[in-house]
This record gives structure tokens, sequence and C-alpha cells, in this order.
């Protein structure tokens, strides 16, 4: 579960950036 977070959070973080 926390991997998929921080896949999660990466792909949040791309589309804001």
């Amino acid at each position: 579960m926390l991997e998929r977070m921080d896949h999660l959070k990466a792909s949040c973080s791309q589309h804001m950036k």
C-alpha cells in the first residue's frame, strides 16, 4: 500500500508541476 501511495503522490506532483 505504501508503494502505491508513493506512485500516486508522484503522479499528483507531476500534474501539479
